[in-house]
């Protein structure tokens, strides 16, 4: 949602969808990413379930579309501190772990594409 509201804005020169996306971007932030992790849901005030690959991935890539759209440098900087613990949590080796717990059940994601569908998280963390 966020990424769609900022391109949008961004390409039909419309205010109203980009404070839309920081409307969201800031709420995410602010009750969703608490000591350095991010959380995927929200209930009577306050984060429970901890984020997965996928979710990091996309909030990762939805903040730097906002920042396409703002150039607000919180944006920016967020998107590099998710980054950063992206790589920390999941990366190991050449692979991506859809899990980051051990008592999870983990299962090695390589990168090949399948009839040009990109359907996981780790297909869309922006190259560094």
């Amino acid at each position: 949602m966020i990424s769609a509201f900022a391109q949008s804005g961004l390409l039909l020169k419309n205010q109203d969808y980009i404070d839309t996306a920081k409307k969201a971007a800031n709420f995410i932030i602010s009750n969703l990413y608490k000591d350095n992790e991010l959380f995927r849901s929200y209930k009577d005030n306050r984060p429970s379930h901890k984020a997965y690959l996928d979710d990091y991935a996309f909030f990762i890539a939805a903040l730097l579309d906002l920042f396409e759209a703002d150039p607000d440098p919180l944006w920016f900087k967020t998107a590099i501190e998710l980054d950063k613990i992206l790589f920390d949590l999941y990366f190991k080796r050449v692979h991506f772990l859809q899990c980051k717990r051990a008592r999870d059940i983990c299962r090695r994601l390589r990168r090949h594409i399948y009839r040009g569908q990109i359907s996981h998280g780790q297909w869309n963390i922006p190259a560094a």
